[in-house]
């Protein structure tokens, strides 16, 4: 776990991460793929609700057409800099290996580190677009000064409210004995 210490690092973090965004809103391949699972609402079988996504419910009806079709590089990006920069906390969770065992650890670790910080009250995203890009995940291994590879950017903090729980499909659907 390598936390972000210092004002001038989150700010260049943040600068990663909107350059993370642009990219992959730039990208149709992503756009097409994102719009496949946003939904309209919590009724859907599977996928993510919009308003999960801090979309308004028209936004997120439209969702499905406006990614296939736009660039939405440009609003994730200001929205995401916004949240890296005003997190109280941000930290990366990296692994010795990039290989699928390292990234089944890597979701291991995550989950204590989440249920422990919700379980103080506090709550947390991910910032991981600049994991997906390996010309900037190399940047942020310099950035943060590590050797080991970064799986997982977190942000932590205090919700302004409750939370609303995603949509899940029912535990007989995903579990076979």
């Amino acid at each position: 776990m390598t936390p972000v210490t210092s004002p001038s690092l989150q700010n260049a973090l943040a600068g990663l991460v909107a350059e993370a965004d642009w990219r992959l809103g730039s990208n149709e391949a992503v756009r097409r793929e994102s719009a496949g699972w946003i939904r309209a609402t919590d009724h859907a079988e599977d996928g993510v609700p919009g308003r999960a996504m801090g979309m308004s419910p028209v936004e997120a009806m439209l969702a499905p057409v406006t990614h296939r079709v736009f660039n939405y590089g440009d609003t994730r990006a200001n929205r995401d800099r916004s949240l890296a920069c005003t997190a109280p906390l941000v930290f990366a969770l990296s692994t010795e290996g990039d290989e699928p065992e390292d990234w089944v650890a890597c979701g291991q670790a995550a989950q204590r580190v989440l249920l422990g910080a919700v379980a103080q009250g506090l709550q947390g995203s991910f910032l991981n677009p600049p994991v997906q890009i390996p010309e900037l995940r190399n940047r942020l291994k310099t950035l943060l000064d590590i050797e080991i590879w970064p799986q997982v950017l977190v942000r932590l903090g205090y919700p302004t409210g409750p939370a609303r729980p995603t949509p899940r499909r029912p535990l007989a659907d995903v579990l076979h004995s």
